[in-house]
């Protein structure tokens, strides 16, 4: 059975939930403590940790954010989070998740408490049945994934023609001071496709701040020459393996396209393996990430929703 919901601040359990991150084929560094610490922090959001237990440690974890909604308790996904799932010490065992007996069923269990849950599945999450079966509604969406080091020869050709144009206009530079540019340019990438984006500049660039302390997150930028002020900025979160496109934006032109040119071969030279675009969801964005050659791969949103929220769902159709 899955021990109760323990404090995130408890020293015992972050000890225990560490050790698990570093051997997790889930891990990502939205999942790392440095991350919860932040996410609760910026947005007040009470942070908690369901375990099941091992004979040889735990075998799965998950960090809950909980947040309230009058009488009713959200375990919600954290602003800024690509992905907001479990980890666990291995693949699933077909013969456990068959039987309702897997690490993933027994942390599906211990969010029994909270009348809506949502998990974001990284694409290592290859089977999601457990919550399926246990009642929770999966959609599956995608996103892009590169292989590193990169090969620009599969690139498009028009990728290739911007990078040729844009080299001699900016600069790109390895800098932790541009995490607020990067949330500025996101914030202006939003506004110009129309949408809202409800996270502070400030916010954004104080977590991005954190996951850089901790090891877990690149800064790069593309500046205009002679200039100061980056037209493209990205925090490329990562764990280790792979790295993420998390706060990203630049302004219209060649910048962003140079950025990415530039910074995925950095980012392959330190040893990631691969680079996740965090989504392909959005037409257009969709096919601006695809000139660069990645392959396709499905993510799963899956959420539980119980009591009368789950009754205000059900006459919503969903």
């Amino acid at each position: 059975m899955p021990t109760p919901l323990i404090p995130l601040a408890d020293a015992d359990a972050r000890a225990a939930y560490g050790r698990l991150w570093l051997r997790s084929p889930q891990r990502t560094p939205f999942a790392h403590l440095a991350f919860a610490d932040a996410a609760c922090e910026a947005f007040g959001l009470r942070g908690r940790i369901a375990a099941v237990e091992g004979d040889a440690g735990w075998r799965g974890a998950a960090i809950v954010y909980e947040k309230s909604a009058g009488p009713v308790r959200v375990s919600a996904v954290p602003p800024l989070a690509i992905y907001s799932a479990p980890i666990l010490d291995a693949p699933l065992v077909p013969s456990e998740a068959h039987a309702g007996e897997s690490p993933l069923d027994e942390l599906a269990a211990a969010l029994a408490p909270y009348q809506q849950a949502t998990w974001l599945l990284p694409p290592a999450f290859t089977d999601a049945r457990p919550l399926a079966w246990a009642g929770w509604k999966l959609a599956t969406r995608y996103t892009y994934v590169s292989s590193l080091p990169v090969d620009p020869a599969e690139w498009s050709a028009a990728v290739r023609r911007t990078i040729r144009k844009a080299e001699e206009a900016y600069r790109v530079e390895e800098d932790p001071r541009h995490a607020l540019a990067a949330a500025q340019l996101m914030r202006g990438a939003f506004a110009r496709a129309g949408r809202r984006f409800r996270v502070p500049d400030e916010a954004s660039a104080r977590i991005a701040g954190g996951l850089v302390d901790a090891g877990l997150a690149r800064i790069f930028a593309a500046v205009p020459v002679g200039g100061e002020e980056p037209a493209a900025a990205l925090v490329a979160a990562h764990n280790g393996h792979t790295a993420y496109y998390w706060i990203v934006g630049g302004e219209h032109g060649p910048a962003t396209t140079l950025l990415m040119a530039r910074a995925l071969p950095a980012l392959a030279a330190a040893g990631i393996v691969e680079f996740d675009w965090a989504g392909a969801n959005v037409a257009s964005v969709a096919e601006f990430k695809r000139r660069f050659g990645p392959r396709l791969a499905p993510v799963v949103r899956a959420r539980r929703v119980s009591g009368p929220l789950g009754l205000v769902a059900g006459l919503r159709g969903g």
